[in-house]
């Protein structure tokens, strides 16, 4: 499983101070390559603002890439 983060850019309008980083899990499969693609699946959970890495892990472990978006 990886942490990933990546900023979303210099924000407009009120928020001008503002540039927000968004982190997310990702896992795949470890049979997953360039050649054995996979499924995914992009996990929304509800509320709270936190990505879930129990279900990023779990999703890996039934043979799918899985993103937990914050």
């Amino acid at each position: 499983m990886s942490v990933v983060q990546y900023d979303l850019g210099q924000l407009t309008g009120t928020q001008r101070e503002s540039s927000p980083n968004i982190t997310a899990f990702y896992a795949y499969p470890a049979t997953a390559s360039a050649s054995n693609k996979v499924p995914a699946i992009v996990n929304i959970h509800g509320g709270g603002q936190t990505p879930d890495w129990f279900s990023t892990w779990w999703w890996a472990t039934q043979g799918y890439a899985c993103v937990s978006i914050n």
